[in-house]
């Protein structure tokens, strides 16, 4: 019998989330909040024994190697480029080879900061044999992406994993749904998108389940945070483990 399958994505980056609000921190503090974040995220991904895929700029890695090396040993280190808030398309290649120096595996899947879109050839000349960076919805002064596939498809030989959306109205299930839903009605999309397509490919941000009281950041993007979220993230994870299993985006079946 097919078992219906559950990718839970995290975009580990500096979080320097706070620049898009005109809040700038230091970098060392940008490291150290995703830090935080991670460690209260591992306590409840190690709980229910789920494994994960993280997207990962090479920058965070080069500052904290053995976190991220340790992290690859039961999850799938993928790449988010080399720095989250710059890019040229060197850093594709270049962010492969940094975290492969880091954990001894090979890097297969890329997901670009805010879902920028980079010309396919390129991905695959930088060595990807696919991506994650559509979010197959309209997001107001962000991006618009409604004509692309909503599930998963080939483009050049390169398979493309779009985030999940709702199989009606295109409905978001990222983490500012996750955040700023009901959690019923979240938890009802998500069972109906994964009853339709056979898989979930959420993503969310380890930063998030760090403390942000303190920061200059709009109320859908700052709460809830840290112990709340990691609440809300135990029970999702909870009702998930009936519906199916599991997975690193690595492992993607078209």
């Amino acid at each position: 019998m097919y078992q219906q399958k559950i990718y839970l994505t995290f975009d580990l980056e500096e979080f320097d989330i706070t620049s898009e609000f005109k809040s700038s921190i230091e970098w060392q503090e940008q490291i150290n909040v995703s830090v935080d974040g991670l460690k209260n995220l591992l306590q409840v991904l190690n709980k229910h024994e789920v494994t994960a895929t993280f997207f990962t700029t090479a920058a965070f890695a080069n500052e904290q190697p053995a976190i991220v090396k340790q992290l690859s040993l039961t999850n799938e280190i993928a790449s988010h480029t080399f720095y989250h808030s710059s890019f040229k398309n060197e850093d594709l290649k270049n962010s492969i080879l940094a975290l492969q120096q880091i954990t001894g595996e090979n890097i297969y899947g890329l997901r670009m900061p805010r879902m920028r879109q980079v010309d396919v050839q390129v991905i695959k000349q930088a060595g990807f044999t696919y991506d994650s960076s559509i979010n197959p919805t309209r997001l107001p002064g962000r991006y618009n992406y409604t004509h692309l596939p909503r599930t998963s498809f080939f483009d050049q030989n390169l398979l493309r994993i779009p985030a999940s959306v709702s199989p009606f109205f295109r409905l978001p299930l990222f983490w500012l749904a996750f955040k700023n839903m009901p959690y019923k009605l979240y938890k009802y999309l998500a069972k109906r998108t994964l009853e339709k397509d056979g898989y979930l490919n959420l993503y969310f941000h380890p930063w998030e389940f760090a403390n942000l009281d303190k920061y200059n950041l709009p109320g859908y993007v700052k709460k809830p945070s840290g112990v709340q979220l990691l609440k809300k993230l135990d029970r999702l994870i909870t009702d998930l483990k009936t519906m199916g299993a599991f997975d690193q985006l690595k492992n993607f079946e078209h």
